[in-house]
């Protein structure tokens, strides 16, 4: 009884009537690159969001996991993406702290080239200034401004 109170507190069970989290977030969340390719490989959705709305490129560059966040842009995942207090995916790879050489930091160094390639400003605006953009309309910018 104590373990289905303890699982049902932590999110391990789903109640009835919850939603079912995608597979490609539940991977992320857990930290398993095999589990994510292979969900994104059967068709998980790269721009699903956890319970709580977080995005599953939010979870992972939140949580250091550059080579999860790669295998989701590759598979489409929105890098313009926006929190309520102006984060974006690009102002986590500016902050990480990563050892350089290891695997996620090469695969940080990489994300931010997707970025780049994708006509994201580098380095990015502020919070402030991405919010008084998205206020504006002009969040995301068009590409080539």
């Amino acid at each position: 009884m104590l373990v289905v109170a303890l699982q049902l507190a932590t999110g391990c069970v789903r109640k009835e009537g919850e939603a079912k989290v995608d597979k490609a977030v539940e991977a992320v969340t857990n930290g398993d690159l095999a589990k994510l390719e292979i969900a994104l490989r059967e068709g998980g959705n790269a721009n699903a969001a956890d319970k709580r709305g977080v995005p599953a490129l939010m979870i992972a560059v939140g949580s250091d996991q550059f080579r999860a966040a790669n295998m989701l842009v590759a598979s489409g995942a929105d890098i313009w993406i926006v929190d309520d207090f102006g984060a974006t995916p690009a102002h986590m790879a500016l902050l990480a702290r990563l050892e350089p050489g290891s695997p996620e930091g090469d695969a940080r160094d990489l994300f931010i080239v997707h970025l780049r390639e994708a006509g994201y400003p580098w380095p990015p605006p502020t919070p402030a200034q991405i919010l008084e953009a998205k206020k504006a309309g002009h969040w995301p910018p068009k590409r080539g401004s």
